[in-house]
């Protein structure tokens, strides 16, 4: 039987995350392929992800470099410009893998070595190769090609390339993958517009479209008077509210002015979290949400789920919402993966891409259009047409979902 790694995943305490490594797992035959799942948060993985049955293991490259960041603090800045200066060189000025794996430090190596036992190495789909996340995320491809093993990348979305450096380095690695996915055509522009030609692009869709069935979540105490149900997901907009110049105060101002609004039209608003502090994870999407509900004037309107709830319970309960305001991506995602129309407000080129390419661009909103109040006016709209919009959007998941299988499919016919 032929082994596969899925690797890349940061943490299933990002449900999307969960979300996508899922809906990856459900398109592969496990009948003639064992399946190795990589994670910088094996706990959270195996607790998330538990109905897989798969195992998760430490992500080996994040292992290397948590050893290699042991010691002061001066041997901790010093490895980590050392290695990251070998990946940069290596890939700048073509170095043999022979020069480069002397220069690279052992447990370095010893991660590289464990690529050995894979027939396929898949690097899971997200937002992971920006600049803003630095030279970390590229080691999967760069290890790949120091263990001479070829590398699939499944679902992204890339860039920006505004770092001269990292700009540089993915110029000269992501060529080297058997083949780039991308989940959206935006990122295909930053490509180009970064100076990065590749001939080993793809065009798919984001895996988590391929989850499965999703678990029920009982509503009816939260919801005695079985009032229609609007979702809502939320964040803390940083690092991005710099760039998008919206506060998180006017941000969560608008979010709690529509909550009322729709409680005053009849709506129960469900709060939930795609990002969560388990295990010590730094976002939990749970406390915006209570500092929403604190600026409402219907607090008892808006019900925060504090649960810990996996990707299929999310979808549990978003499927039982008449429509979901979501502001992190999978959120909409996984909505709308269940049958409830989302609309997305879209802070990042991945979110707007996404529903762009599923030409359902009514569903997008940018940040600025969200905070000037055309929430409530794209909802009426929405209202209007409810069932037709929820047989298109039923269409245009099937065929992003056909997508993304068609091509996982492909790696695991070669």
């Amino acid at each position: 039987m032929k082994k596969a790694l899925l690797i890349g995943n940061h943490s299933c305490s990002n449900r999307g995350d969960a979300a996508i490594l899922r809906g990856l797992i459900e398109a592969i035959d496990t009948t003639s392929i064992s399946i190795d799942i990589a994670s910088r948060d094996p706990a959270t993985g195996e607790i998330v992800l538990e109905e897989t049955g798969l195992p998760v293991i430490q992500d080996v490259f994040e292992q290397a470099r948590h050893k290699l960041m042991q010691g002061s603090f001066y041997t901790r800045k010093v490895m980590s410009r050392y290695l990251n200066g070998i990946m940069y060189a290596s890939s700048k000025y073509n170095w043999s893998v022979e020069k480069t794996r002397k220069l690279l430090p052992r447990a370095y190596n010893e991660a590289i070595d464990t690529l050995a036992a894979y027939d396929y190495i898949i690097q899971v789909g997200g937002s992971f190769i920006v600049d803003a996340y630095g030279f970390t995320q590229l080691d999967i491809i760069f290890g790949a090609k120091m263990a001479g093993r070829k590398v699939y990348l499944i679902g992204h979305s890339v860039g920006p390339f505004e770092h001269k450096q990292f700009r540089e380095l993915c110029q000269n690695l992501l060529p080297y993958p058997e083949t780039i996915v991308l989940r959206e055509h935006v990122s295909e522009d930053i490509l180009k517009k970064a100076g990065i030609y590749l001939d080993n692009l793809g065009y798919g869709a984001d895996t988590a479209w391929l989850m499965p069935e999703s678990q029920h979540v009982d509503l009816t105490v939260i919801n005695p008077d079985n009032k229609p149900m609007v979702g809502i997901t939320a964040r803390r907009l940083a690092p991005f509210d710099s760039v998008l110049g919206v506060s998180q105060e006017a941000y969560e101002q608008q979010m709690a002015s529509t909550c009322d609004t729709l409680v005053e039209k009849g709506h129960m608003i469900i709060g939930v979290s795609t990002c969560t502090g388990l295990n010590g994870y730094h976002r939990d999407d749970r406390l915006t949400l209570h500092s929403i509900k604190k600026r409402m004037r219907h607090p008892e309107g808006l019900h925060i789920i504090f649960d810990e709830l996996s990707d299929l319970q999310i979808g549990g309960v978003l499927s039982q919402c008449r429509f979901t305001i979501a502001t992190r991506l999978h959120s909409g995602i996984i909505s709308m993966r269940y049958g409830t129309p989302a609309l997305v407000i879209a802070y990042e080129h991945k979110s707007e891409g996404i529903l762009t390419d599923m030409a359902l661009n009514a569903f997008s909103l940018s940040m600025q259009e969200f905070v000037e109040g055309e929430t409530l006016s794209r909802l009426e709209t929405l209202e209007a047409d409810y069932d037709q919009f929820c047989q298109l959007i039923g269409q245009r998941v099937e065929e992003h979902a056909d997508m993304a299988r068609q091509h996982i499919r492909a790696i695991f016919s070669e």
